[in-house]
């Protein structure tokens, strides 16, 4: 699978620092058995921006989501 969501460490306010904070919580859900592993990987895949709003919260910096990849 491609990542399709690459991101650096540099760019503000949504960068891979905030990327890495949603893999960390849906890490935690998918092992405390609350999300499954397929759900998860599907939610980054299809946005991780919006995923980050619906399993951790607000974007940092008042960002708002992407639009969908195309």
């Amino acid at each position: 699978m491609q990542n399709l969501w690459p991101q650096s460490y540099w760019t503000t306010p949504l960068n891979a620092h905030v990327k890495d904070r949603l893999e960390n919580r849906l890490h935690t859900l998918v092992c405390k058995g609350q999300l499954s592993l397929p759900d998860a990987q599907q939610a980054i895949v299809k946005n991780w921006t919006t995923a980050y709003v619906t399993y951790v919260g607000p974007l940092p910096g008042g960002a708002s989501p992407l639009p969908d990849p195309q």
